[in-house]
């Protein structure tokens, strides 16, 4: 399964969720990512 497969097979799960599945899941992928993204102290939010 190449990038383009695997992001249309999670799209079409998506689909399947209501809003509050949705809401959660979208929560959780942010949890999970926001750690990475101050890794290299771009976020000046967050201290040294």
């Amino acid at each position: 399964m190449d990038a383009e497969e695997f992001e249309e097979k999670v799209r079409q799960e998506l689909k399947k969720l209501d809003v509050k599945q949705a809401a959660s899941f979208a929560w959780r992928c942010a949890v999970r990512a926001l750690p990475f993204l101050g890794g290299e102290g771009d976020f000046t939010i967050w201290s040294q």
